[in-house]
């Protein structure tokens, strides 16, 4: 019967929990001798629907704990994660690439400096021989007082020619040397961008084929989370339709117990309050008749009715 009349009044109050709005004097002071009681029973009310929202939404958000939080990411989201999860790898290949290029163009600069040195010693040895050449000429040409001699000319011609012959061919040599091997930078340079543009187109399909992965699985995760959440709704959905029974069932179970705790205790215990500091502002035997004739004021006080009576016999 207990169990019943809770659950009615559970009901009545559930009706009135989503708007959070309180009951009219003239609905709850029926039994209210004067203006001051009236007061209490709305004070009463609205713990009382401060209480029932609490619960409510306590159980409400434990539910929800176990949806999900997915949320599907757009377009533009998805082409960024495919991106850089693409990036990463082409990133490596080119910086890899790059390495090999600059190694090598190093080892052929460096082949470049020692033919230049090379070059210059021969040319330098060259110069040598030659100057030998002509002073012993020169010598041989004064020694034999040939100095305004034909034949002494035709020797100091034919030597310069062939010097300048020699020195041609040696200046020939180098720069043909040089030539190819700045030839080989220019290949590995055309070869190293050549490269990069295939990284590039590579890389181009990589991230759209990427970014279609990406919004398959996303759309997959997306559709799974849609599932979990409507489950979650339909536990919130039954929750709230057994709400008023959910309700009356712990009523009387704590009735039964004799004791409330945590939120329901804390808002109960002012729920006594509000009352003790009315009705303890009356003669005690008024104030007991009051409140063994007000049959709403003990469904509000619950546990605490009792506790109120026990304070006005002393």
């Amino acid at each position: 019967m207990a169990e019943a009349i809770a659950k009615k009044r559970y009901e009545a109050v559930f009706d009135l929990i989503s708007d959070k709005n309180f009951p009219a004097p003239e609905v709850l002071g029926n039994t209210a001798s004067s203006e001051e009681e009236k007061q209490l029973m709305q004070a009463l009310a609205q713990l009382e629907n401060e209480y029932i929202a609490s619960v409510k939404a306590d159980a409400l958000k434990e539910i929800e704990a176990n949806g999900s939080g997915y949320i599907m990411p757009d377009e533009s989201e998805i082409e960024e994660s495919a991106e850089k999860a693409v990036n990463a790898d082409y990133n490596n290949r080119i910086a890899s690439s790059k390495n090999k290029f600059d190694s090598a163009v190093d080892k052929i600069e460096q082949q470049i400096l020692s033919a230049d040195n090379k070059n210059a010693s021969t040319q330098y040895n060259f110069e040598q021989s030659y100057y030998a050449k002509e002073k012993a000429l020169a010598e041989g040409i004064a020694k034999h007082g040939l100095a305004t001699s034909s034949i002494a000319e035709l020797t100091k011609s034919e030597l310069q020619n062939d010097k300048a012959h020699r020195n041609e061919f040696l200046i020939a040599e180098a720069n043909q040397q040089k030539a190819k091997l700045e030839q080989e930078i220019t290949s590995l340079n055309s070869e190293y961008e050549l490269a990069l543009e295939g990284f590039e187109i590579a890389k181009a399909a990589a991230i759209k084929k990427k970014t279609a992965e990406l919004k398959l699985e996303a759309q997959k995760q997306a559709k799974a989370a849609e599932a979990i959440n409507a489950q979650i709704e339909q536990e919130k959905q039954a929750y709230l339709d057994a709400f008023a029974n959910t309700l009356a069932e712990k009523e009387q179970n704590d009735a039964n117990i004799g004791s409330y705790e945590g939120v329901k205790k804390e808002n109960y215990e002012k729920r006594y309050l509000l009352a003790k500091e009315y009705y303890g502002t009356l003669d005690k035997d008024t104030a007991r008749k009051m409140l063994a004739e007000n049959s709403v004021i003990k469904e509000k006080l619950g546990i605490y009715y009792e506790k109120l009576l026990n304070d006005l016999k002393s």
